[in-house]
């Protein structure tokens, strides 16, 4: 009886093992493919190199600093740029969802060479060294980044109640080899400041 019930039990197994075989194509079919993914990271770091004490409230030539970071987890070495640009909240930001980046005028950018899990990291000083307001609205001319001075010439809608903000933000490309350009990778950060001259 003990020999028959052993019997049974190996053929069960037998044939649960080749049913299994003969049917993982099919099983295969209904399992989601998990890949690791390809991506950068993108941020911004503040003045203590944490994810706080962000620049807010700025004044005409105060100098402020942050940190931005790229860090390439794409499994092959990547060749990118970083466009800083300024906004209004009136100006549309990038648009990741359909792959667009902002129209707006690029400021200055960077250009990042890394090889897979590597980390650029870098240091941005900036300073408006004057605004010029009025009822309505903030003029700025130029900001400073590092020691450069660029050109802004741009105004932002001012409100006595909320003040007027400056969207300071970094969208990342990429260089696509098959076209030999660089392509917006989907990627942007940015940091709101409030240039209002008053409180």
């Amino acid at each position: 009886m003990s020999n028959e019930k052993n019997i049974k039990t190996w053929v069960f197994i037998i044939t649960l093992i080749g049913s299994s075989l003969l049917a993982w194509p099919v099983i295969q079919t209904y399992i989601p493919h998990i890949e690791d993914e390809k991506y950068t990271e993108l941020f911004i770091l503040g003045s203590t190199h944490e994810a706080d004490n962000y620049p807010h409230k700025v004044l005409p030539g105060e100098i402020y600093g942050i940190y931005a970071a790229v860090v390439n987890h794409r499994d092959a070495s990547s060749y990118y740029q970083l466009h800083v640009k300024i906004r209004s909240t009136n100006d549309p930001p990038s648009n990741p969802l359909q792959s667009e980046s902002s129209n707006l005028k690029t400021i200055t950018s960077y250009s990042i060479i890394l090889s897979d899990e590597e980390q650029w990291e870098k240091a941005i000083s900036f300073a408006f060294p004057e605004f010029n307001q009025t009822n309505e609205s903030v003029h700025i001319q130029e900001i400073v980044i590092g020691d450069k001075a660029f050109n802004v010439d741009k105004t932002f809608p001012f409100d006595p109640e909320t003040g007027s903000k400056l969207g300071l933000f970094f969208e990342l490309w990429i260089l696509d080899e098959a076209t030999s350009s660089f392509q917006y990778d989907n990627r942007f950060v940015e940091i709101w400041l409030d240039i209002s001259q008053t409180g």
